[in-house]
């Protein structure tokens, strides 16, 4: 019961006392609103090795159909409005990427503009930023874009090193 209540705007509170079973320790989690998750939770070295990992490509069709919570993003919890945007919350469709390129072929009126937000612009909608970050045109990390986005030379070996060589405390050290 308390799991399903992670995602309401008004949950800061049971963010704050059950960070984990919110899944605020996940990178590419179902929180678009993180607040009141506590920061331990980004500052913990398995959410930067997730954070890390994370390519600065778009996920394929077939990850995200399977992916729960990308699924979580199109289906049930739309306002009528939301639900005007693009034809496929009607048959609760599970689209990829091309419904925030505005070329799916479906009615996707705002949604590119709503869902590649980052910032106070996605306080309300959230951003698909870290699912889609080509589509929504991630040059570089920050701004709701996958770290890799702006360290492309840094390969997944390197990401995957000890922190004792010194590639994973720079990264730290510039995440801070």
């Amino acid at each position: 019961a308390v799991k399903n209540s992670c995602t309401a705007t008004t949950a800061f509170w049971i963010r704050f006392f059950c960070p984990e079973t919110c899944s605020c320790n996940v990178y590419r989690g179902p929180l678009w609103l993180r607040d009141g998750c506590p920061q331990a939770c980004e500052e913990s070295e398995d959410y930067r090795q997730q954070e890390q990992q994370l390519e600065c490509k778009d996920a394929n069709a077939s990850y995200l159909q399977q992916d729960e919570v990308w699924q979580s993003w199109w289906v049930g919890n739309w306002t009528p409005w939301y639900s005007a945007q693009w034809d496929g919350f009607a048959t609760s469709k599970i689209p990829d990427c091309s419904v925030l390129s505005g070329e799916s072929g479906d009615n996707s009126g705002l949604l590119p503009q709503l869902l590649c937000a980052y910032g106070d612009s996605a306080a309300f909608s959230g951003s698909l930023r870290l699912f889609c970050p080509e589509t929504c045109d991630c040059q570089s990390a920050g701004n709701g874009c996958p770290w890799r986005c702006g360290n492309p030379q840094i390969s997944m070996t390197q990401v995957s090193m000890n922190q004792s060589t010194g590639i994973n405390q720079s990264v730290n050290a510039t995440k801070k």
